[in-house]
This record gives C-alpha cells, sequence and structure tokens, in this order.
C-alpha cells in the first residue's frame, strides 16, 4: 500500500475483514484518507467520533438484527431453536431471543459444532422443535441443510429460517425436502441493474424464469456492497470537483503529509444520498448507513419466490408480496 500512497491516492477501499480492518482504519486516520469499508462492523453501535475519515457502507447491524426479528415475528412460530456459530450471534440475535420473553415463546439456544451437525439437529427433533433459526457463515448452510435431510428432517412439519444475506445464492435442489427455509436478502435478483453489474463482472450466477424467461441475477452480498461502494465514490468525487480540478497528491508513510480535499470528501459522502445502490438506498446517520430494505424469501422443494419486504423506515411492518395467483 505504502507503493500507491506514492503516485497518489484519493481514498482506500477494504481491507475485506475485520481482522485488519482497525490497523487500516487508524492508518487512514493519520494520512487523512476516506476508508470505504464493506464489512459488518465489529459491533451493533459501531460509532466513534475519532473516526471522520471511515465509511462503511454495510448494513446497519441493529437495524438488520431488528428486522430480522420482525420477520421472524411475522412467522408466528409459538416454539423454536437457535443453532448459532459463535458467541457473536447471542448478541446479534438479542431482538429474536427477547421476543420469547414478550410473547411467552419457548426457545432453545444450541452451538453448532463442524462438522456433523447431526447430533444438535437430532436432539431438536427429540425435543420436539420443528421451527429452527440457522446463524452461520453461509459457507456450512448446505451441509447443515443435507444432515437434516439425513435425518428427515426436511419433510413438511419442518420450517428453517436461515440469518445469511447470501443463502438465495446457494444451489439446492439437490436437497427436495418439503420442508419451508426463509431467508432475507439485500439484492434483488430481478433488478436489471444486478444483471448489468453481474455481466459486466462476470461474477455471480444467472438463472432464466422457467415461466417468464427473464433473468435472475444472484450474487452474493460482499461483491455487490464493493459495486455500490465504488460506484458511490466515484459519483461523489465527480459531484464534490464539479468546479474545479480535484488534487490528488502522493503520500508517505513517513512524513507528516496529508490528502487534500480528504475530509471534505469524506464529510460529503455522509451527507450526500446515493439512491442508484443495488443493495438499496445509502445514506448516512451518527456515522452509519441509516437505510435498510430486506426481501424475504421462501424455498421449497429447491424452488425460491418472494414473500414479502421490510424496510427501517417502517421497521414494524411486513410488506406481503402477492403473485397473480394470490
Amino acid at each position: 500500500m505504502l507503493e500507491e500512497e506514492k503516485s497518489g491516492l484519493a481514498a482506500i477501499f477494504g481491507p475485506p475483514g475485520q481482522e485488519a480492518a482497525a490497523i487500516i482504519n487508524s492508518l487512514m486516520q493519520t494520512l487523512e484518507l476516506p476508508n470505504i469499508q464493506v464489512h459488518p462492523p465489529m459491533t451493533l453501535w459501531p460509532y466513534n467520533s475519532s473516526e471522520l475519515m471511515s465509511l462503511n457502507v454495510y448494513p446497519n447491524l441493529y437495524q438488520l438484527w431488528y428486522g430480522i426479528a420482525k420477520i421472524v415475528d411475522s412467522l408466528q412460530w409459538r416454539s423454536y431453536a437457535i443453532l448459532y456459530e459463535n458467541d457473536e450471534s447471542i448478541v446479534k440475535l438479542q431482538h429474536v431471543i427477547k421476543l420469547s420473553e414478550v410473547k411467552k415463546e419457548s426457545v432453545i439456544l444450541r452451538k453448532l459444532v463442524a462438522p456433523d451437525y447431526r447430533p444438535v439437529l437430532k436432539e431438536m427433533d427429540n425435543l420436539s422443535y420443528s421451527h429452527i433459526i440457522i446463524d452461520c457463515d453461509v459457507k456450512v448452510v448446505s451441509d447443515i441443510l443435507m444432515q437434516a435431510k439425513e435425518l428427515d428432517m426436511l419433510g413438511y412439519l419442518y420450517s428453517y429460517f436461515v440469518t445469511s444475506l447470501d443463502f438465495h445464492t446457494l444451489d439446492l435442489s439437490h436437497l427436495e425436502g418439503m420442508a419451508n427455509i426463509t431467508s432475507v436478502r439485500i439484492t434483488d435478483p430481478e433488478d436489471k441493474r444486478v444483471y448489468n453489474f453481474l455481466k459486466e463482472c462476470n461474477i455471480g450466477k444467472i438463472i432464466y424464469d422457467s415461466k417468464t424467461s427473464e433473468p435472475n441475477a444472484f450474487i452474493q452480498t460482499e461483491p455487490s456492497l464493493v459495486w455500490d461502494a465504488t460506484n458511490f465514490f466515484v459519483r461523489t468525487f465527480h459531484e464534490l470537483f464539479l468546479t474545479g480540478e480535484p488534487k490528488v497528491v502522493s503520500l508517505n508513510c513517513d512524513k507528516k503529509k496529508t490528502g487534500i480535499h480528504s475530509f471534505r470528501l469524506a464529510n460529503y459522502m455522509k451527507t450526500r444520498p446515493f439512491p442508484d445502490a443495488i443493495t438499496g438506498e445509502i445514506r448516512f446517520e451518527d456515522e452509519r448507513r441509516s437505510f435498510l430494505s430486506l426481501q424475504v424469501v421462501e424455498i421449497i422443494k429447491g424452488d425460491m419466490r418472494k414473500l414479502a419486504n421490510w424496510n427501517s423506515s417502517y421497521p414494524n411492518e411486513i410488506y406481503l408480496i402477492r403473485t397473480g395467483k394470490q
């Protein structure tokens, strides 16, 4: 990165994960360069007044998990099990857990232990928990559901809710179960902008609707956020410097030299909404992304359909989607 600084920088995107985020963010504060991040914040309340140069376009975690809790509540489950991957899940799912306190529902929590998930699944079955919430990395969801199938736990009596925003990108055609599997996503596969992004960058997958022959573009959350962050930055940079030539200076970590216009640019991005993002409109409030829209999707026998929408502007409402047959 130091070599890049010598040739000139306007902003830094990333890093891709949380591990190096604190180091990069600290360096960007010193150099006074915007640091645009796309990974989940470390906490539900990530605001830090000293991080004036940081922007994270990942969905507001408080809104995300509040929305998931409202969607789970709308399923009207009288009892359910929560299978989680790590202790962070307990914090993230606090709104879901609180539902049981308010409605006196029966809820049980169990930690997933890789790679054999059958013992915990069998325990849920023995305890007659047929409604199950799965909170884990999307990479292991298929394994969990396949092992559930081996235990005959994908029948019509079972329902699952998967919290991963990337669940809709999985190929689950091999499961062939009657269980109802619900999840959420922040990109719409039917959105032409998502399709154009996928075609241009050659990532994700395109599946043509068997009835309408229209293309549906399935792409994971992180590359979608990178795409949005890049377009957001380019448009903001262009708008801010319409009246004059922008200056991008070379920087050196060994010298007390900082970016020109960088604070102005970071501040402008935090005050200027970006409505054309494929992950939903980007706007900031209290240093966090302040708007979130979730699509609720359902999968039965490998077929996926949209059920409802939730958004942070009306956080206590779920908007059902009706088709011509409903």
